[in-house]
């Protein structure tokens, strides 16, 4: 069964529809004022579902996109989107092994908060099949790491989210889109100490829900809508 509340079927439905509307109509005729690359389309939708028919057009506008001005998070959303249909795939291999519920959840939560720090990194135009494998990778790794994390305290409180540095260095990279997104004022404290929580901490969310006084639905309702802030 389609899980329509996921991240990555909004994004996709997004891109499909809403990413249509007069506003990002305007906001595709900015863009192509200053990267020749992304001119001549329509809307935001139109480029990103361009992209998804084709993987060459979709390197380059994902590099163009991620070099772009982004104070609104318009370009990062349309270049997760385009990203969106072959992230799919890898969470329905997950289910396809048995994974589901709050794992899968947290898993997908996840792989969209990776393929984010990994656009915002990559030095130049990589295949979105390769941005995908990264963000698999980085998401594997991290299921690994949380089995032998088992117990791990950490603090959670409003200094700590500004100002501790992860001793893994495979959570760095989470910690400070965590960070930044905190002092930005993009995230709530709430969700911000979700995501500490469960991406960098390594706490599985029923675990970290009770290091943060709240059941594990609100857990996963922080971190989703933490998620999507950073989508945005």
């Amino acid at each position: 069964m389609t899980r329509t509340n996921s991240p990555l079927h909004q994004l996709i439905a997004w891109a499909t529809d809403v990413a249509a509307d007069r506003t990002h109509r305007q906001v595709a005729r900015r863009w192509g004022s200053e990267r020749h690359s992304l001119a001549g389309y329509h809307s935001v939708g139109q480029a990103v579902r361009s992209a998804w028919a084709d993987p060459e057009l979709a390197t380059v506008l994902i590099a163009e996109l991620m070099a772009l001005p982004d104070p609104d998070g318009v370009a990062t959303q349309a270049a997760v989107a385009i990203v969106a249909p072959r992230l799919a795939s890898v969470v329905a291999r997950w289910v396809r092994a048995g994974v589901s519920g709050c794992d899968l959840e947290d898993m997908e939560s996840e792989l969209v908060a990776a393929t984010i720090e990994w656009l915002r990194i990559l030095p130049g135009p990589v295949p979105p099949g390769a941005i995908t494998d990264l963000a698999w990778a980085r998401v594997r790794n991290a299921r690994r790491r949380q089995l032998r994390a088992a117990g791990r305290q950490v603090t959670l409180d409003p200094a700590a989210m500004a100002t501790e540095t992860p001793s893994r260095a495979a959570a760095m990279t989470v910690a400070r889109v965590v960070i930044d997104g905190y002092r930005s004022g993009r995230l709530s404290l709430p969700g911000a100490q979700a995501l500490w929580a469960t991406g960098v901490a390594g706490h599985s969310s029923t675990d970290a829900a009770q290091r943060l006084g709240c059941q594990p639905d609100a857990l996963r309702a922080r971190r989703s809508r933490a998620i999507r802030a950073l989508a945005a």
